[in-house]
């Protein structure tokens, strides 16, 4: 098991940034939502995982939208994944930098929002997620940071690129960028396919609205 560095999960469960104190719990539905109706072919999801849960506002609305696809929520904290019980099929106190109770691919859609930001190794927690994606990631980062009296734990990045350039590789490429009025960047990212194009004649990936 891997050792955590100090007061990690108690930064976690009183960030101001994602916690009770802000919007984050309406955004993580809404933006949720806007990702469900994007995506053309829901059919073709047969598995969603959200890393970093929290309560489950995001897993509801992947659970209503995804009528057949089996919904997967992991959060490093308990008490969390306790208050998320019945929005999703599965759920895991987990950490997000060793996903190993998953298979390579196990994934349709891999989902993370306000979680990379907290990464005490982030290059691993990118590796984990992508190795566990099949062909679809949507990561959603603050520029902006709200908890100004406890930044110490953040990875505090403010330029969209530097994400991107984390994340790209030659099976991974970004096929959407937002940067929203809230201070966050939204991505999406695809595997096996190059700007606008799928591979293998769009068999690959769920088509997606442009």
């Amino acid at each position: 098991m891997t050792t955590l560095p100090p007061n990690y999960l108690e930064n976690q469960r009183h960030c101001n940034s994602c916690g009770e104190r802000s919007a984050y719990n309406t955004l993580a539905m809404l933006r949720a939502r806007a990702l469900c109706h994007i995506i053309k072919k829901p059919d073709n999801i047969s598995a969603i995982l959200d890393i970093g849960c929290r309560k489950g506002y995001s897993l509801n609305e992947f659970s209503t939208f995804f009528h057949n696809a089996r919904v997967v929520g992991v959060d490093i904290v308990q008490e969390f994944i306790d208050e998320a019980e019945g929005t999703a099929d599965e759920l895991y106190c987990m950490d997000c930098h060793d996903l190993s109770r998953f298979k390579d691919g196990e994934f349709d859609l891999v989902f993370t929002s306000h979680t990379l930001e907290h990464c005490y190794d982030v290059t691993r927690a990118i590796a984990e997620m992508k190795r566990v994606a099949k062909t679809m990631m949507c990561v959603i980062v603050p520029l902006e940071l709200e908890d100004e009296d406890n930044q110490s734990h953040y990875l505090h990045i403010t330029q969209p690129h530097t994400w991107i350039n984390m994340i790209v590789d030659d099976d991974w490429n970004i096929v959407k960028l937002q940067v929203t009025n809230h201070g966050d960047v939204e991505m999406l990212f695809l595997k096996d396919v190059v700007y606008g194009t799928h591979a293998e004649g769009n068999k690959c990936c769920p088509n997606i609205s442009t």
